[in-house]
């Protein structure tokens, strides 16, 4: 791992489910840097994996980026700030409503699998290391 890439741990509620995601500094330094600064952040999931993506609320992170893609490529994770929050997409080719910014990706296909099937409602994010 580099020093441009942080490591976060999605833990769910009952502590049974954990992912791993990497967010990348490079590709939006300001975002993943109050990201880091906010952590552990608790946050409600809430799952459409009908249309194919995962959104995790943080309602306590505020920034505004410009537009950058409404469609999402499998495994990425990505910031939205008009609902603010983690977008993950659980296969390539995925609409949202609204734009995203990628910011970096699950850590395997494992934790890709492992967060397509998590059942929880609350998870926590700390930092991996």
């Amino acid at each position: 791992m580099e020093l441009s890439e942080v490591k976060l741990l999605i833990v769910s509620l009952n502590g049974r489910d954990k992912v791993t995601i990497v967010l990348e500094r490079f590709r939006a330094p300001r975002v993943v840097e109050t990201i880091i600064r906010s952590l552990p952040i608790s946050a409600r999931v809430f799952s459409f994996k009908e249309q194919g993506y995962i959104y995790i609320s943080l309602s306590s992170i505020s920034l505004g980026i410009s537009a950058r893609t409404r469609t999402l490529r499998r495994g990425l994770v990505y910031f939205t700030s008009r609902y603010p929050g983690l977008v993950i997409a659980l296969r390539d080719n995925v609409y949202v409503p609204y734009s995203c910014l990628e910011i970096g990706r699950v850590a395997d296909e494992v934790d890709l699998n492992r967060l397509s099937r998590m059942s929880s409602l609350s998870v926590t994010i700390k930092s991996a290391e």
